[in-house]
């Protein structure tokens, strides 16, 4: 037996080698005439696996098409390698020096138009070049003008390589071909917009220009035909205090620009009108502070330093502070000095001790009180006027003809002596609260702020003020019925504390600066007696 048939008889079962041997099976062939192979059992086929491309290397191991079986490994032909299908994703065997869909690497398909040369692509018509998968002219492709990717503006051809507009005399910008010599977006040269303060730009020549301003601005300055190298249109018309609707056109300085027109230059507190020029008022009125705010009223006659009891009885352009006539003035006179011989240009306050808005008068701050050390910065009233307080500043008022001194009933300060004021309806003396001096006045007296802070220059004024006489009274209630007063006195009237009760006998000697003493029956400074 040779020995290939002795393997083959090897392979089989043990019972089938007994059977093959005692069959004593005959051919008419002899065994030499076999060539006989190592097979393998697949399913119910003997198969070689070492070069079966069904069964390769394992049962059932397909190669891909153009592979052969080779000791039981798939095999391209020689310069040939298994890539992926591009379509079904199977692998089969390509060339990468000359397939189309795998050229030079697996998956590099050439472009239309292309053919694989040497494992590169390779346009079929001369001078084409490759660009994202198509063969075109880079001397004439618009989107590929020069090289890939680079796409000619709109208007524009590629000639030579170069993208060129086809207008002549237009560049391409952004995407578009243009005229440089009149495109305000890109006058001169790409990029370069136009831009005129305030103005309608244009583009001539490649320079830009302008010859109309927007809305209501103004070229005052006559420079809008110098284009960018100028301002452009630099007036607001409609609120430009010195262009006011139109170049050189001024408003007054108590008027401001609004909306074109200038209008009176009304002052935060409100009103009607501007108490500093009278704008606003028609002839015969004045532009005067009444129920805090600014109205025009009936004009009087009485002009600097003239008495006065209300607004009406100052003329235009006065106002009554402190029971004078004093001449208004405004801000820009308080720097100026245009109050002249008037004194400088001082602010009124309200009842709060708060600036009134609008409201200056000229004057001089003063020295009021008669004790105490002049304040910095006032000054000495002259020969036929006193000091007085008002509006929260003090001021020279005309002197009145009555002197009433400590406690003479009044009715204005003109009843009273320079250093005195009619306070409560008696004459009573200033002092500086920083300076308490009513001592001088008697036993009691102290140095009282008004209800509307006043000051001379920066310092404070009050009044000299004895609480200390309201101590010694009783108020009664006068009337059948009423009178609880002790006896031997009477409920009587008095100006400053009212109905208190106080021998009749001393009626006609109290006030503010004098008690009753009722042991004497006379009146004394400053002393309580019962």
């Amino acid at each position: 037996m040779s020995k290939k048939l002795e393997s083959l008889v090897a392979k089989l079962s043990p019972v089938a080698a007994v059977l093959v041997a005692l069959a004593g099976c005959t051919s008419t062939l002899g065994l030499e005439d076999y060539e006989l192979t190592e097979l393998d059992r697949c399913d119910d086929t003997l198969v070689d696996r070492a070069s079966d491309p069904e069964n390769c290397g394992t049962c059932g191991n397909v190669c891909p098409t153009g592979s052969d079986c080779v000791a039981g490994t798939c095999t391209c032909p020689e310069g040939e390698r298994f890539c992926a299908d591009t379509e079904s994703g199977a692998q089969e065997c390509a060339d990468i020096e000359r397939s189309e869909e795998h050229c030079g690497a697996c998956g590099e398909t050439c472009a239309q138009g292309a053919s694989c040369r040497s494992g590169a692509c390779e346009c079929d018509e001369t001078g084409q070049t490759v660009c994202s998968d198509v063969c075109v002219d880079l001397e004439t492709d618009e989107d590929n003008c020069g090289r890939c990717g680079t796409a000619c503006a709109i208007g524009a051809s590629c000639v030579n390589g170069q993208c060129e507009c086809d207008v002549s005399g237009e560049i391409a910008c952004q995407g578009a071909c243009t005229n440089p010599m009149s495109d305000v977006a890109h006058c001169g040269g790409c990029d370069h917009a136009c831009s005129i303060t305030n103005a309608t730009p244009m583009c001539s020549s490649g320079e830009c220009v302008s010859s109309q301003c927007q809305g209501d601005y103004l070229d005052c300055d006559n420079d809008l035909d110098d284009g960018e190298a100028g301002n452009g249109c630099e007036i607001d018309s409609q609120t430009d205090d010195a262009h006011c609707g139109a170049c050189n056109n001024p408003c007054p300085i108590d008027r401001t620009c609004e909306g074109g027109m200038c209008v009176c230059d009304v002052p935060a507190a409100g009103g009607d009108c501007d108490p500093r020029s009278n704008c606003g008022c028609d002839a015969g009125t004045n532009c005067a502070y009444e129920n805090d705010t600014w109205a025009c009223i009936t004009a009087g006659f009485y002009t600097e330093t003239s008495t006065c009891t209300q607004e009406t009885d100052c003329a235009v352009g006065y106002g009554c502070v402190a029971g004078v006539c004093h001449r208004r003035c405004n801000e820009q006179e308080i720097e100026d000095g245009a109050c002249g011989n008037y004194g400088s240009c001082i602010q009124v306050v309200d009842a709060n001790g708060d600036d009134i808005d609008g409201y200056q008068i000229c004057a001089e701050p003063c020295n009021p009180s008669l004790y105490d050390p002049t304040p910095p910065g006032t000054t000495d009233c002259p020969a036929g006027q006193q000091c007085i307080v008002g509006g929260g500043v003090t001021a020279c008022a005309q002197a009145g003809t009555v002197y009433g001194d400590l406690g003479y009933a009044c009715t204005s300060y003109l009843d009273c002596q320079p250093g005195f004021d009619c306070i409560d309806g008696t004459c009573q003396p200033y002092c500086l609260t920083a300076y308490d001096t009513c001592g001088n006045y008697g036993f009691g007296y102290t140095c009282t702020s008004f209800a509307e802070p006043a000051f001379a220059n920066e310092m404070e004024v009050g009044f000299c003020d004895n609480p200390l006489l309201l101590d010694c009274l009783d108020t009664c209630t006068p009337g059948p019925g009423f009178n609880t007063c002790p006896p031997n006195t009477a409920c009587l009237n008095t100006a400053e504390y009212g109905w208190v009760c106080m021998p009749s006998q001393c009626q006609t000697c109290f006030n503010a600066a004098q008690v009753c003493n009722w042991n004497t029956d006379s009146c004394t400074f400053n002393y309580c007696s019962p």
